[in-house]
């Protein structure tokens, strides 16, 4: 059964892709960006009817250059009832996992938090802000579009600053709802270690707290994070997810 967190997720993208959807399957592009795994996929929700549906989810990304694939979401249907159906139809699967953290605790007295200016950004930036920006999509164009488009959709980006005034560290907070999901955590090489992240993230926390939001939700997959997730007060659990790609896998996809 789907938590409201999960269920409001599952509609976040639509605020800025294309999509098209039915009670069986929903599927959302981005036509500017064919290569963007997260822009471009479709989700099966059950069985029934999924000639029909993986039928219409390749005619939606048929022109747009993008590879067919499916993504595990929080409304798919299980891999192990998908499978079949999916090598059947020369899918190949990928599978990882990822651990899913919610606040649920109070900070650990270990935490180090750096003493510092935080700002939420919703409009224009200065240049430096622009460039950490810039450094926390590793200057991929398509990054930066996507995070303004997530901005100009409700998301609100978090910015804490050096004693000098210099934007050192910065994490995106997107509403689902009631929920309040955060991603794109970024600290300058020079000042890591220092507290600034976890500055940036309770502003973050503050923000989603006042305005109402009762779920606070991050994504991991490395350990070191994670760490400061946990002293912040977030606990995980591991989420077995995959990728279903149409006939072969993309290069670079085994880093998952």
């Amino acid at each position: 059964m789907l938590t409201e967190m999960d269920k409001y997720e599952i509609h976040c993208g639509k605020r800025y892709l294309d999509y098209t959807e039915d009670a069986h399957f929903r599927a959302l592009r981005d036509p500017s960006n064919p290569e963007s795994y997260e822009s471009n996929y479709a989700v099966l929700k059950d069985l029934e009817e999924a000639e029909t549906s993986l039928a219409r989810i390749e005619l939606f990304f048929t022109g747009t250059k993008a590879q067919t694939k499916l993504w595990s979401r929080p409304d798919s249907a299980p891999l192990a009832e998908l499978r079949p159906f999916l090598t059947a139809h020369g899918y190949i699967i990928k599978e990882y996992q990822t651990t899913r953290m919610l606040l649920t605790t109070k900070p650990s007295p270990l935490l180090l938090q750096h003493k510092c200016t935080v700002k939420c950004l919703v409009g224009a930036r200065t240049q430096a802000e622009q460039t950490l920006l810039q450094m926390c999509c590793n200057d991929h164009d398509y990054e930066i579009k996507m995070m303004e488009r997530q901005i100009a959709a409700g998301a609100r980006l978090f910015m804490a600053y050096s004693i000098d005034g210099t934007p050192v560290s910065c994490v995106l907070g997107e509403s689902f709802g009631s929920a309040f999901y955060f991603s794109d955590v970024f600290t300058t090489h020079s000042y890591r270690n220092r507290g600034f992240a976890a500055a940036v993230i309770f502003e973050g926390i503050r923000y989603a707290k006042d305005v109402g939001y009762t779920d606070l939700f991050l994504d991991c997959t490395e350990p070191g994070p994670m760490h400061l997730y946990e002293k912040i007060g977030f606990r995980g659990e591991t989420v077995n997810r995959f990728w279903a790609f149409r006939d072969t896998l993309p290069v670079g996809i085994e880093q998952l």
